[in-house]
């Protein structure tokens, strides 16, 4: 389980929230967390995204969120590297998937995705 999860396991979603910066879950006893990466340098463009419908996962409890290394593409040597990561939750009605980019020129990498009460 991701680091700071461990108090969101069995809450029940209420609605859950993607936009290129952060998923956010507001839960039915009103609690709100955000999971986001913020660690931006100056030759970096972070940033998320889904293709999952996350209405569906509405009514469903948390069980876990998961991080897995995704691939690397681009080309070093002309400064365009993306890196990618994905976070993987699961709740009662299955899981989803967010992909977390971090777009940077070859020397800056890797990720700092938190979990954050809101």
């Amino acid at each position: 389980m991701l680091k700071g999860c461990e108090e969101l396991f069995n809450k029940e979603i209420q609605l859950v929230h993607c936009d290129d910066h952060s998923l956010t879950f507001n839960f039915k006893d009103g609690t709100k967390y955000e999971f986001a990466d913020h660690a931006e340098n100056c030759c970096e463009k972070r940033y998320i995204h889904t293709d999952d419908c996350l209405n569906y996962f509405k009514d469903s409890k948390f069980v876990n969120a998961e991080v897995q290394d995704g691939p690397t593409t681009g080309d070093v040597n002309n400064y365009e590297v993306n890196d990618s990561q994905y976070l993987i939750i699961t709740t009662t009605k299955g899981q989803f998937t967010i992909v977390n980019h971090n777009d940077h020129n070859g020397y800056y990498s890797g990720f700092d995705l938190v979990v954050t009460k809101v």
